[in-house]
C-alpha cells in the first residue's frame, strides 16, 4: 500500500527571526488548502529566558 506524503498528521513547527520573511512564508503556507498556519506567537524568547533563569535552581 502506497503512503501519501500528506498522510502524516503530525504538526510541523516553523521558527524564524523577526523581519526575515515570515509574513511572506505565512501567506504562502496559508494558500495551501491542507495547511492552516496559526497567527504569529512570541512565546519562544520568554520561555528561553525563564529556562535560563531557572536553570541555576536545579
Amino acid at each position: 500500500m502506497a503512503t501519501s506524503v500528506f498522510s502524516s498528521v503530525r504538526p510541523v513547527f516553523v521558527l524564524a527571526c523577526p523581519r526575515s520573511g515570515t509574513t511572506l512564508l505565512h501567506l504562502m503556507l496559508h494558500a495551501h488548502p491542507r495547511i492552516a498556519p496559526p497567527l504569529e506567537t512570541r512565546f519562544v524568547l520568554p520561555v528561553l529566558r525563564t529556562r535560563a533563569r531557572l536553570r541555576g535552581l536545579a
